[in-house]
C-alpha cells in the first residue's frame, strides 16, 4: 500500500536526509498507522521530497504524466 512505499522511499530521500530526521519521518509512519492522525504531515514531508528532487536535484522540470510517484521519491 502506500504507506508501505512511503516508509520504504521518504526517509532515503536525498532532501529528506539532508533536511529532515529519515527515523523521525519513519516514526511518523508507523504514527499514521496506527492513529490516523498524521495525514497533514505525511502529506507535507512528500510534497518537500517531490519539491527537493524537481527543484533541487533537477532542473525544475515538471514529470511526465506517466511518471511514477516512486521515481520522485527514491
Amino acid at each position: 500500500d502506500l504507506l508501505d512505499r512511503l516508509e520504504t522511499a521518504l526517509p532515503s530521500n536525498a532532501g529528506i536526509h539532508h533536511w529532515l530526521n529519515p527515523e523521525g519521518v519513519r516514526q511518523l509512519i508507523r504514527s499514521h498507522r496506527k492513529t490516523g492522525r498524521q495525514a497533514a504531515a505525511l502529506w507535507a514531508i512528500l510534497q518537500f521530497a517531490i519539491w527537493h528532487r524537481l527543484f533541487m536535484e533537477g532542473d525544475g522540470t515538471p514529470p511526465d504524466s506517466s511518471a511514477n510517484l516512486d521515481d520522485y521519491l527514491a
